[in-house]
């Protein structure tokens, strides 16, 4: 989460193409190794290598060690059998498992020293929109950023920026008051931006979202089916005992069924997975597009980065839908337990045999009724995806929002909370022109508040003045 901004903190700074389009808010997100390969990111290298090797070992985990009967003749003499379970361990797969736990007890150890040299330099919270909103307010950020709308190619936006570099430090603004936040490498001040006039909020044209949605689409359809193909061939292989290929496919007891099963649930893990980070990411969008809404539950919400931490705090913020994709998920991860037990062998009780079918059928109809609620949940229509750290800074570059808390730049992530809440302002998406890009969209304040929203508002600044004056007593 933390490698673009730990990149901009060295003292030459990074050009853009080397940070903008990392997707810093999805921890395992399956092209990061891929982009660290070709960017040489060694941070972000060391831990998708790290994720990548222990996400390989659990297929061959499932193979690797069997219990299966052994036969031998009977003892003539006591009349005793000397037939008994035998432990089986299949050696190259033993071998080739202790290779990649080596090589990930090494990226371990290398993102650790890596974590300790790297220095982040950033105060507040970069996952939420006003840790980012605090960091993007130098001129000439502002301008580079805001001369494109947000459905720009990200390759015509890096050839607008070639040759730029960046880097976190303190600048002096034209007030003569020193900021703090994402600065050109060599602080030029010579660039003044337009002014951004906000046009309306939730009642603005609907961007475009053709080109992210199809790939959503198309992903989505890939769970569905997975998900419906493992349940008929569990419920084929449970119903039916016919002598067939598929049948001895499954009784063959030997390297093949559990891998497959395995693989097929870490493909199911991994879309909701998927599933479960893209809500959380859009969850703070989803609620400034409906309409002015407060901090709290905006700007101010920081995103949660696995499925454990997204369902306590879903929970605790009654965010239903992302409590439901937190729950699936982790489903998801009993589920490639439960999937290799599925073709049986001696080993097993038929009850134990049996209960693991259930459980099976259980979760897999279970993820189905939620891709009902998936699929009937409206999109949130977004130019850009906010999972990047330029598609986070594209949506408050030029902000009044982002003018304002310029000033925080320096403050610890509970003191810029708190007085942003002072504030009591309230947020939303706005379409924005200025002479050079048009419109776009960002998020800014809206004060245009109804009666449930004003007194949510209201309720919190009289909250936050009874804590203060507490605290002065």
């Amino acid at each position: 989460m933390m490698e673009p901004f730990s990149m901009l903190s060295k003292p030459g700074g990074m050009a853009a193409k080397e940070f903008l389009w990392i997707n810093y808010l999805s921890a395992n997100y399956h092209l990061a190794l891929l982009q660290a390969l070709t960017s040489g990111h060694l941070f972000m290298l060391g831990s998708s290598a790290l994720y990548a090797g222990v996400l390989s070992a659990s297929p061959l985990a499932a193979e690797v060690i069997g219990i299966y009967q052994s036969i031998y003749p009977i003892d003539i003499d006591t009349h005793n059998a000397l037939a008994g379970p035998a432990l089986w361990i299949h050696p190259i797969i033993a071998r080739i498992l202790q290779g990649i736990l080596a090589f990930a007890c090494f990226m371990l150890v290398g993102v650790w020293y890596l974590l300790r040299k790297q220095p982040t330099r950033v105060y507040s919270d970069p996952t939420s929109i006003s840790g980012i909103a605090c960091l993007i307010h130098h001129p000439a950020i502002v301008h580079d950023l805001a001369v494109h709308h947000q459905d720009v190619k990200e390759s015509t936006l890096l050839q607008h920026l070639a040759g730029k570099r960046y880097r976190l430090g303190f600048y002096q603004s034209h007030n003569g008051t020193e900021r703090y936040g994402i600065i050109p490498a060599d602080n030029d001040m010579s660039i003044r931006c337009t002014r951004y006039v906000g046009v309306s909020s939730s009642t603005s044209p609907t961007p475009s979202t053709k080109r992210h949605g199809t790939a959503q689409i198309l992903l989505n359809w890939i769970l569905v089916l997975t998900a419906i193909g493992v349940t008929i061939l569990i419920a084929v292989y449970f119903t039916r005992n016919d002598d067939t290929r598929f049948e001895r496919f499954m009784d063959a007891q030997n390297f093949g069924p559990r891998f497959l099963f395995t693989c097929i649930g870490m493909v199911i893990k991994s879309q909701w997975t998927r599933l479960e980070r893209r809500a959380v990411i859009l969850e703070p969008f989803r609620r400034l597009h409906k309409g002015t809404t407060p901090a709290d539950q905006t700007v101010l919400a920081p995103r949660t980065l696995v499925p454990v931490s997204t369902l306590f705090a879903a929970i605790r913020h009654r965010k239903f839908y992302n409590a439901l994709l937190a729950v699936t998920a982790l489903l998801a991860e009993v589920l490639i337990i439960i999937l290799p037990s599925i073709p049986f062998d001696p080993s097993q009780t038929w009850e134990a045999w049996q209960i693991s079918n259930y459980i099976a059928f259980a979760i897999l109809g279970f993820m189905l009724l939620v891709m009902v609620a998936v699929w009937l949940r409206k999109e949130v229509p977004l130019p850009r995806e906010p999972n990047t750290l330029g598609a986070m800074a594209m949506y408050v570059a030029g902000s009044q929002m982002a003018e304002e808390v310029a000033q925080l730049g320096v403050m610890t992530d509970k003191e810029m909370k708190d007085e942003i809440k002072k504030w009591g302002r309230g947020y939303a998406l706005k379409r924005v022109g200025t002479l050079d890009a048009g419109k776009r969209w960002v998020v800014d304040f809206d004060d245009r508040i109804g009666g449930v929203q004003f007194l949510c508002v209201l309720l919190l600044t009289v909250q936050h003045a009874f804590q203060q004056i507490f605290r002065d007593v």
